[in-house]
């Protein structure tokens, strides 16, 4: 059956793209040479196409395959959507074989030079695409999808499922922004045929303390555990949740928080979470514990996640990196059959529970007092304006600021680099839990307004000077000016008399001159430390983690200590307590 798959996949590529793939570099006159060659980039052409879904032509121009292609077939960057495509394709006559651990070696070192922008170790090909690519790297929220696609039936060994194990296991953290998908015989045969990702999916589900609607259509509702949830997802994967309007986003502030939850208090779960809404072609319930509601057993058939899919991406995440506590949480989940349904609510349901007003983290913020005594404050002293709630907007920045910015600025004003790293990583964990550190660290009642806007000046002038820096052609020092300047806003912090900043008659502008240097010292510094310790490091995901943070300060020249300042006096016990990520 094998050979048939294998000749029908041969017999589909070289119909769609004969003629469209570039075999001039191929110096071999063999015909089964080339042969293979064309297979191999058309394989990758076709699953790029499929994935990106981009049209074949287009996906045959990012193939790099040749000579100095280190260990990679194709790459494309889709800025629209903020992913890049990086493939490596086998061509496998015999379909019962695998990718070796040679290649797969090579393909994940070659990926790890370009997160470390080593161009000079591609070829022309790459090279010829190196400004989109370069791009890439600098936008800070670009995620990279690794596809392996061979025409084997045999699944990668388990030395080759390590490789991408640890690669995602050290780019991954703190935010997820590299994920990996194989794409074997049986898949590749899936694309051609049309019949990809078709496969219903049926689940089984057990529902706690379940109620049962049955006019004017059939649905069941009840909790849910995290585990089971967890287990749905990693058997189907995004299959689970392609009807919803929106894919699971990783690394979100609504997404953080619920991983947080899960990891630390996953009783209060439930009562933080909105649920989810399941559509399913048919539902039953199983004759298993008859009509008591405590617990239900039911099958669901075509189950396709329309709401939820960042609390069935979030639970996932937490539940299969081991965290303990994770599995015991419970989610209030929702069932609805269209076995008797007109034929458009599936999609008004979808439709209508994805476009309800949502409360943005920022909101909870306003319910603290000292937001709005700082504003009372900004306002009578300093003549300024501070805007702290959603849909109230700065018209005029040299007038004042909002929240946002106030934040950023406290938190990289602070002594501890981590509040810096958070700051990068989302901005909104800032206001996580106005109860609790890092929000009750930075606006306690000791804050003043003379503090937030000295704290805001020297952020905007700092970000200036990055701002020209980011301009230039040292791909190091651009990278370290846009993925670092938080840090860097950190360390200059550090170098000014903060302890004035609470005088009302205080001016920055004094320090104009010192900011700039100290800026320009610091991307200098940094760079140089970068390029020389850490040549392969993704800066995009390493200035948010506030551990890598550390080890970095470590070898830059020593910060002034502590500053004895009355605002920064509970700072002490609690900082070090503080868990800003997990």
């Amino acid at each position: 059956m094998s050979d048939l798959i294998i000749r029908r996949i041969k017999s589909f590529l070289t119909k769609e793209f004969d003629g469209l793939i570039d075999l001039s570099d191929i110096k071999s006159q063999k015909p089964d040479d080339k042969e293979d060659q064309f297979l191999t980039r058309s394989l990758a052409s076709c699953v790029l196409s499929f994935m990106a879904e981009i049209d074949k032509k287009v996906a045959t121009n990012c193939i790099i395959d040749g000579y100095d292609d280190n260990g990679i077939d194709a790459i494309y960057y889709d800025q629209e959507k903020h992913i890049v495509y990086v493939i490596q394709s086998k061509w496998v006559e015999a379909g019962n074989k695998s990718p070796d651990l040679g290649s797969l070696k090579k393909f994940v070192s070659g990926f790890r030079d370009y997160l470390g922008g080593k161009f000079d170790r591609f070829n022309a090909k790459f090279l010829n695409m190196k400004t989109a690519l370069e791009n890439a790297l600098d936008e800070t929220d670009v995620r990279f999808c690794l596809l392996i696609t061979y025409t084997g039936t045999q699944p990668l060994s388990a030395y080759g499922i390590r490789e991408f194990n640890d690669l995602l296991e050290k780019e991954n953290d703190p935010v997820e922004v590299v994920s990996y998908r194989v794409f074997s015989q049986k898949e590749v045969y899936d694309i051609i045929s049309g019949s990809f990702g078709d496969e219903a999916i049926n689940i089984e589900v057990t529902l706690h303390d379940w109620g049962h609607i049955s006019e004017p259509y059939d649905a069941y509702y009840g909790q849910v555990s995290t585990e089971e949830i967890a287990k749905w997802y990693s058997e189907h994967g995004g299959k689970l949740t392609s009807k919803n309007l929106r894919n699971f986003k990783g690394d979100t502030d609504v997404n953080d928080a619920m991983k947080l939850t899960l990891v630390r208090e996953p009783g209060k779960f439930w009562y933080f979470n909105n649920g989810i809404t399941i559509l399913c072609k048919s539902i039953d319930k199983k004759r298993i514990g008859g009509s008591n509601r405590d617990i239900g057993h039911f099958v669901c058939i075509g189950a396709s996640v329309v709401n939820g899919a960042q609390t069935v991406g979030s639970i996932e995440a937490v539940v299969s990196k081991g965290f303990p506590k994770a599995k015991d949480g419970r989610v209030l989940v929702r069932f609805i059959s269209l076995e008797n349904c007109p034929p458009n609510f599936g999609v008004e349901v979808t439709t209508a529970t994805n476009t309800q007003n949502r409360i943005e983290r920022r909101d909870f913020a306003s319910l603290d007092h000292n937001q709005e005594r700082i504003r009372t404050e900004m306002s009578l002293d300093l003549n300024k304006i501070y805007v702290y709630k959603t849909g109230e907007k700065i018209q005029n920045f040299q007038k004042g600021c909002d929240i946002e910015e106030a934040s950023i600025a406290l938190a990289c004003a602070f002594p501890k680099t981590q509040f810096a790293a958070l700051a990068k990583r989302n901005v909104g964990m800032l206001w996580g839990d106005i109860t609790k550190p890092p929000y009750t660290l930075l606006f306690n009642p000791l804050l003043t307004a003379s503090r937030v806007w000295c704290c805001v000046q020297v952020a905007r002038i700092v970000e200036d000077i990055i701002n020209q820096e980011q301009g230039t052609e040292d791909g190091y020092r651009r990278r370290v000016a846009i993925h670092g300047n938080r840090f860097i806003l950190h360390r200059v912090f550090q170098t000014l008399p903060q302890e004035r900043f609470d005088d009302i008659n205080f001016s920055v502008d004094a320090l104009t001159s010192n900011v700039a240097g100290e800026t320009l010292k610091t991307l200098a510094q940094i760079t140089e430390i970068i390029e020389t310790l850490y040549a392969n490091v993704y800066l995009n995901t390493f200035f948010k983690n506030g551990s890598e943070c550390e080890k970095l300060s470590e070898h830059l020249p020593e910060l002034p200590r502590f500053q004895k300042i009355p605002y920064f006096k509970s700072a002490g016990d609690e900082i070090e307590q503080l868990e800003l990520s997990f």
